[in-house]
């Protein structure tokens, strides 16, 4: 016997128990209420093939594709099953996408290559992302931030500032690094992604052409940062890196926004200090 908690209209839930054998796809479970229980239950569904990434949903707080989620991969015998953007759904399991897709206009419009000539970028994730939205709405950074455009809309930028065929300004560059630094690598981008891709590495990529710009520059104050922070501490310091790059009052949200972490012990208030900080430092000054 399996519960399900099915989200509907203004947070009321309707709770199932139905006999469901471990194979069954989550997505035909969702038709199966809508035809034989509940007429009025919405839910988004396309390919039906894991490609076009418009079913998903969040299963016990995870977020899945439901065309492949399987009932039986789920540990739990009561599953909790919630829109996407939990935050502001429309209906039901609908979700409303449109902070997701206004997320990709946050980096200025790319000029066209040198001719008009015809583009030949390199295969990229931007081109295999299918903008489920499992990526944006997962990311701690996009929930803390409504200024972060999020995992898939620096994937996308970083496609384009990878292309030789573009020509690369500093509003670009700067309106990028505005956003790859607020990334807090929790890679949780890269775990719930249905694709397998990785917006992390884009993420770094994006970083390493942010340290052509100017010593004056968000991406050249946050690596001296970390750089300090690793020669003074022997590792990062968060609050010292943030105190760094955004001054105590700049700092103070995103110091408030690590409580949690606080509290999971996975960030100290009290510097620690490497072992092997002499070590540490001896490399760096030898790199320098």
């Amino acid at each position: 016997m399996t519960i399900l908690r099915i989200y509907r209209s203004e947070g009321n839930y309707d709770i199932h128990h139905l006999d469901i054998k471990p194979e069954t796809k989550l997505l035909t479970l969702f038709e199966q209420i809508r035809t034989k229980i509940d007429s009025s239950f919405a839910f988004s569904s396309e390919c039906r093939r894991g490609i076009c990434g418009s079913c998903a949903v969040k299963v016990n707080g995870i977020p899945v594709l439901a065309c492949k989620a399987e009932i039986g991969s789920f540990r739990s015998g009561v599953l909790r099953i919630e829109p996407l953007n939990s935050a502001a759904p429309k209906i039901d399991l609908l979700s409303d996408f449109e902070p997701f897709f206004r997320s990709f206009s946050r980096f200025p419009e790319f000029p066209p290559p040198d001719g008009g000539l015809t583009r030949h970028c390199e295969p990229s994730d931007a081109l295999r992302c299918t903008q489920c939205g499992i990526c944006f709405y997962s990311c701690p950074s996009v929930a803390s931030d409504d200024g972060f455009a999020g995992p898939a809309a620096i994937v996308k930028a970083e496609r384009f500032l990878s292309d030789p065929a573009d020509r690369l300004t500093r509003p670009q560059l700067e309106a990028a690094a505005e956003n790859v630094y607020q990334c807090v690598k929790c890679f949780r981008c890269e775990e719930y992604c249905p694709r397998g891709l990785k917006p992390e590495h884009s993420v770094e990529a994006v970083r390493r052409r942010c340290l052509t710009l100017p010593e004056d520059s968000l991406g050249t104050i946050h690596t001296k940062a970390l750089f300090d922070s690793i020669f003074h501490y022997g590792k990062i310091n968060e609050v010292f890196t943030a105190r760094y790059i955004f001054g105590f009052c700049g700092s103070l949200p995103l110091i408030l926004s690590g409580i949690p972490f606080l509290l999971k012990r996975r960030v100290r208030i009290r510097p620690v200090f490497s072992k092997n900080i002499r070590e540490i430092r001896q490399l760096l000054e030898a790199d320098e």
